[in-house]
């Protein structure tokens, strides 16, 4: 029985390196920026107001979660080549 290619995909994505030309590399980088540059627009506003901790890093998570999610997507066409 073989997995479905979008899981196969993933696998592959753990597991693997994969050949990138330069705008896939720049898109990944691109999108690091554009959350780096709204996590640190939080940390920012939360040096100037009350804010709660913990609200507050599970937002920044998320975000780490959404540049992962969009990497990743910029990934997955490469995943099984």
């Amino acid at each position: 029985m073989s997995l479905p290619q979008g899981i196969a995909a993933r696998v592959a994505l753990v597991n693997g390196s994969f050949d990138l030309p330069d705008q896939t590399k720049q898109a990944m980088g691109r999108i690091r920026e554009a959350v780096a540059a709204c996590s640190q627009q939080l940390a920012q506003i939360a040096a100037t107001a009350a804010f709660d901790e913990a609200r507050l890093t599970a937002a920044l998570d998320m975000l780490q979660a959404v540049k992962n999610t969009a990497c990743d997507a910029v990934l997955l066409p490469y995943a099984l080549k």
